[in-house]
């Protein structure tokens, strides 16, 4: 772990996760393009300790929350699926 406050960095279906131990937070994150170690928070959203632990909750809610916003996206801006796949 890098720090106390977070999670080392989960790799999960072609994006980027932690846990922020402190908040209690799932956090979805981007790489910055000029720092490489550096991350951009994209989401965020309230998640247990004891869920973030348990490999199976934790890969089945990043499963379905990661369902979710691409629904939200494709809904938004029917261009972006167009574009990029999504």
């Amino acid at each position: 772990m890098a720090d106390n406050r977070y999670s080392d960095i989960y790799w999960f279906q072609g994006r980027i996760y932690r846990y922020d131990y402190k908040d209690a937070y799932l956090q979805w994150l981007d790489n910055s393009d000029e720092e490489p170690d550096k991350y951009d928070i994209v989401d965020e959203i309230g998640f247990s300790r004891e869920n973030w632990d348990n490999k199976a909750v934790r890969d089945e809610y990043l499963t379905e929350w990661a369902a979710e916003i691409d629904a939200q996206v494709q809904d938004m801006m029917p261009w972006l699926a167009e574009e990029f796949g999504l």
